[in-house]
């Protein structure tokens, strides 16, 4: 579904008045790294309907399925499928939220203890760890945009947009949970909360930091 006029002038509007700290405009995604199929496959078997998955797959797409190695290049044909698959057989919100969560402690551990170490001051280690998730983002898809707003010192808002399969709940669920995953290494004091938007291919995350 393409975005309103009136959605699009709401966006550009609520935009003008933050500041763009970190973005990668690549247009629509075509290819996302094997290891995002990889780590989904952990959370089939944690939820117990890998043998359901597999009964939905085809002979040669399960061929090409099983034999995705981390830096391989997914189509985004059998990316879509895969993840629509994922969202008819996990439906508990709150399970698609903490595989998501997992996934980002794991990609981003080491990179945010380095961070940490280098860094004491607070809105340095911030600024580096969003940067840092946009560049994770930009290797994992050929294609793709994500873009991050900052409207103060304690709330910025995540946009990711131009990839197929953002349509499905499993997906903006697990996206979310993995920024949450990923900045819980080092701060527990944020909030992370959904946008809702008409535009089913888009993803808005608010992020606040809670005074302590």
């Amino acid at each position: 579904m393409m975005p309103s006029p009136k959605d699009r002038r709401t966006r550009r509007k609520s935009t003008q008045l933050a500041e763009c700290v970190a973005t990668s405009v690549k247009g629509p995604a075509t290819h996302i790294r094997g290891i995002a199929i990889l780590g989904s496959f952990a959370a089939l078997r944690s939820y117990g309907v890998a043998d359901q998955y597999w009964s939905l797959v085809d002979h040669e797409e399960e061929v090409l399925l099983r034999s995705v190695v981390s830096n391989a290049w997914v189509p985004m044909e059998i990316a879509t499928a895969h993840y629509a698959r994922l969202d008819r057989l996990i439906t508990d919100k709150n399970e698609q939220r903490k595989y998501g969560q997992a996934a980002g402690r794991r990609a981003h551990g080491i990179f945010t203890r380095t961070v940490v170490r280098r860094f004491i001051n607070q809105e340095i280690v911030r600024n580096r760890m969003l940067e840092m998730m946009v560049r994770r983002f930009a290797e994992q898809f050929r294609g793709g945009s994500m873009e991050i707003f900052a409207f103060s010192e304690s709330h910025v808002r995540i946009e990711i947009y131009d990839i197929e399969f953002l349509k499905f709940e499993y997906v903006k669920n697990a996206f979310a949970g993995h920024f949450e995953g990923a900045l819980s290494i080092v701060e527990n004091n944020v909030e992370f909360r959904r946008l809702f938007t008409p535009d089913q291919n888009r993803l808005p995350i608010s992020m606040t930091w809670i005074p302590r």
